[in-house]
């Protein structure tokens, strides 16, 4: 809708610097006219100096404003003269003219190399384009109707490849069309395609070079590779003195007539009228010191240029990061990721940039004033085409990209290749992860198993069965998890100078590629490392008090996450997500039976007295010697890409394996123990014989190790008292704590039965627990003042876990009917024998 023009209040400077900001030269035409001023020089006085516009606003108050077509292709569409808008045009940014008949402007971007002619595109439809034409811009007001120019929100777009050609010039400044010799010359790839025959191959070639000399106008290498390239096209070519005396002269006219003609007609708001010359960045301004009337020029604006090379969305608070490519005038290019928002700290922004020598140098007057340096240096950032990624929180597998995450790209099944759908914010995690990892490619795969193979004939056989198992596991942890409600913990207990931070233990945890083997950690520390590689190990050794971490064992293996709040308003989440290894003379964890379920404990033997297996020697030989080869090829980590390139290459197999086995396992935690082993064993197996059958066979040495070690771990362990206890199949809320919990305030070997629940002892030593559900979910809401958890403490709940417990254990369980209490009633009963009724007993008197 148009609007009178007296509602429209703005002086004229407002009205002509908002063009100005837009990349238009403007020029002030005669009130209520489509004229230029009389006594002006019109178009030619078009400008985006500022002052020049002020003094023009308190001249010519009353002005229209004219805006130079530079840049622009501008369709004129003209109803009065039957004119209407060709239906294979790109909607774009469209003025409406104040006359209120349909009359408009179509604004389109020129190509930087563009090189056209205004004229007639049809009946009443014509084409202004170039500094020497111009249009009347919106605020204007039309000479007839004394509406407003007004325009529409569209976005201006580049100008599509017809239309450009339709109106292209060639090299020589000829309009574009048949030159007399049958040579089309508006576009290169016309000319490319119709190459001159005798007669008209000067003039064919003189085109080919004027539009090469735009092209590669500041690369005179590419511009003669092309020319002599384009010459052997002719049929004869030009003679080498042609040649060189035409593509001389073209060349030479481009460099003297338009030094920065292409350049400038490359400065936009979408880039923020920024550049890239000679690794620093330009825009268009006056060096300090030159004269107020003179023209504006190409001047530096930083010393420096930001080559984006890829762009990462964090998908938790919609942040982007964009990895830049830092070239300076001198030195090599400096890699960093710099957060947008940085970009809205110009103070913040300045310190970073001086952090790697880079600095914005711009004069005092820029034609493009605004807006501000450090937005007009996103708008270059944003504006440069790179892959769009999603960040990721952390190295390891990633199931996008198919493949382990690393610093330098991903490693899938086929070596190590570039980043397509997730990357890692490296410098973020250089800066806050106190870890080495490296997954390094050294020597072969054969020799990588060969070496594994090695390092595990250094410990006792179960040791290295079980820890083997669980360091294997840690590679294909993210298929496990799928399956298991937790990852254990690796746990070492064993006496100083037994040799637990280096032999077997400190060779396995470089060949995982961990660099750091073992450390001590402050709690801020270790759960930085444990949040940064989902398939590494983090090694902790001899703790000063085991007990500080027994919570951040808790969540690392249930998969949570721990949090930190660095401003008012920010919160960072950390996932705990690598493998714990724990060694120590004591880890405290006897005592503390919630953290002791989440851990592997071995108390491996003094691995001094060891002899070689290859002759008779102390082992210890045998490691050094391996341990010094190692170090040549940069440690054991030198050797870790192998083993995650062979995982990546069987992980559909070690999804079916992992799904066969969940159904097999026993539940809960010792579900989780037995599920991570089984599968880690069978990984070590396929990963030293390079076999993948030995994962779904389980046959492997092992393998079948493993199996044993957990049979008998599974039945019993014995405790610090040396009392042999039982480890429940399906243990649950029921067994864990709340019959224990009421038969502790009961006698062994009641008089009266209790109506809830009794526990016994036989004259042959065994033991017997017999309860009543009902009764006993009462007593517990009872207890806890109706506070009870709906899935865990009912009646229902209650006769799902004895389900479960008979299933485990089923000549052990039964439902019996007893008479007690004084009305002697007879009512039904669980009766609870064997192991399972001794390893209650135990808890209740504990």
């Amino acid at each position: 809708m148009q609007l009178p023009a007296d509602l429209f209040s703005d002086d004229l400077a407002a009205k002509m610097t908002r063009w100005v900001e837009r990349g238009w030269h403007v020029f002030p035409l005669a009130p209520r006219s489509k004229e230029p001023l009389a006594g002006s020089r019109g178009v030619k006085d078009a400008t985006q100096d500022l002052d020049t516009i002020a003094a023009w606003s308190t001249k010519y108050p009353d002005a229209n404003i004219g805006g130079s077509c530079a840049g622009r292709m501008v369709v004129d569409i003209d109803p009065r003269n039957g004119g209407e808008t060709p239906d294979w045009l790109p909607t774009t940014r469209t003025h409406m003219s104040g006359r209120g008949d349909g009359g408009r402007h179509l604004v389109y971007w020129l190509p930087p190399d563009a090189d056209v002619k205004s004229g007639k595109l049809a009946t009443g439809v014509d084409i202004k384009t170039g500094p020497g034409s111009y249009v009347v811009l919106p605020g204007s007001v039309h000479p007839d109707t004394g509406w407003l120019y007004v325009e529409d929100d569209h976005p201006m777009v580049p100008a599509p490849p017809a239309l450009v050609s339709r109106f292209a010039r060639d090299g020589s400044g000829t309009p574009a069309g048949d030159s007399g010799t049958g040579v089309v010359r508006s576009l290169l790839s016309s000319l490319l395609e119709n190459p001159a025959r005798s007669g008209g191959r000067n003039d064919w070639m003189t085109a080919v070079c004027g539009h090469y000399a735009k092209r590669h106008r500041r690369e005179p290498d590419l511009y003669w590779l092309h020319i002599r390239w384009s010459n052997e096209k002719l049929s004869p070519p030009l003679s080498e003195d042609e040649l060189n005396k035409t593509a001389t002269s073209i060349w030479e006219s481009e460099q003297t007539n338009n030094p920065d003609r292409d350049l400038v007609d490359a400065l936009t708001p979408d880039n923020g009228y920024l550049i890239e010359v000679d690794q620093r960045l330009m825009t268009l301004g006056w060096p300090d010191g030159s004269p107020r009337d003179a023209p504006a020029e190409l001047v530096e604006f930083a010393d420096f240029y930001p080559r984006v090379t890829s762009v990462i969305l964090d998908p938790d608070d919609g942040m982007y990061f964009y990895d830049i490519e830092l070239h300076r005038s001198s030195g090599p290019p400096v890699v960093t990721t710099i957060a947008s928002e940085a970009f809205g700290d110009p103070r913040a922004l300045r310190k970073l940039l001086a952090r790697f020598a880079a600095s914005v140098t711009h004069p005092k007057r820029l034609a493009h004033p605004t807006p501000d340096w450090s937005t007009r240096l996103l708008k270059f950032v944003t504006n440069q085409p790179a892959p769009h990624l999603n960040k990721a929180s952390f190295l390891g597998w990633d199931d996008n990209e198919r493949g382990y995450l690393t610093m330098d790209g991903v490693l899938d099944a086929d070596g190590v290749r570039g980043y397509r759908v997730t990357k890692p914010n490296t410098v973020e995690l250089r800066q806050s992860t106190p870890i080495d990892h490296r997954y390094g490619f050294a020597n072969t795969a054969a020799y990588a198993r060969q070496v594994l193979e090695q390092v595990c004939t250094y410990q006792d056989s179960d040791v290295v069965a079980v820890f083997g198992a669980w360091w294997a596991a840690s590679l294909v942890k993210h298929v496990i998890r799928r399956h298991t409600a937790m990852f254990p913990v690796m746990a070492i207990e064993a006496a100083s100078g037994s040799g637990k931070t280096s032999g077997f233990f400190g060779l396995m945890v470089q060949l995982i590629g961990s660099n750091d083997g073992a450390g001590q950690y402050t709690l801020a520390t270790l759960r930085n490392a444990l949040s940064a590689n989902s398939n590494s190990i983090v090694w902790v050794d001899d703790l000063d008090d085991p007990s500080t971490i027994h919570e951040m064992v808790r969540v690392l293996t249930a998969g949570g996450s721990l949090s930190k709040m660095v401003n008012h308003t920010r919160t960072i989440r950390y996932p705990l997500v690598s493998s714990l290894l724990l060694s120590g003379e004591s880890l405290a964890l006897h005592d503390q039976k919630a953290t002791l379920d989440r851990c592997i404990l071995l108390h491996p033997p003094d691995p001094t007295r060891r002899r070689s297996i290859h002759g008779d020697y102390p082992q210890w030989d045998d490691i050094t010697r391996l341990t010094a080869e190692l170090h040549a090829l940069g440690g054991g980590s030198a050797l870790a890409g192998h083993f995650a390139q062979m995982s990546a290459e069987v992980m559909e197999d070690i999804t079916q394996v992992c799904e066969v086995l969940s159904r097999e396992v026993p539940s809960g935690r010792v579900g989780s123990w037995y599920l991570t082993l089984s599968v880690g064993a069978r990984m070590l197996d396929y990963l030293i014989t390079g076999d993948p059958s030995v994962l779904h066979d389980g046959d492997g040495e092992h393998t079948l190790a493993v199996h044993a070690w957990l049979d008998r771990q599974l039945e019993s362990v014995v405790d610090d008292l040396g009392t042999e206890r039982t480890l429940i199949r399906n243990d649950n809320t029921l067994t864990q704590n709340i019959l224990p919990m009421f038969l502790s305030e009961m006698p062994l070997n009641p008089l009266h039965r209790s109506r809830i629940a009794s526990m016994y002892q036989h004259n042959d030593g065994s033991y017997e627990v017999v309860f009543n559900t009902r009764a006993l979910a009462q007593w517990w809401y009872d207890n806890r003042r109706g506070r009870v958890q709906q899935r865990t403490e009912t009646n229902s709940s209650f006769q799902q876990q004895v389900a479960a417990l008979r299933n485990a254990y089923p000549g052990h369980v039964e439902h019996t009917k007893q008479r007690v209490g004084a009305e002697n009633r007879s009512q039904r009963y669980v009766r609870l024998t064997g192991p399972i009724a001794h390893e209650i007993v135990l808890r209740a008197q504990d």
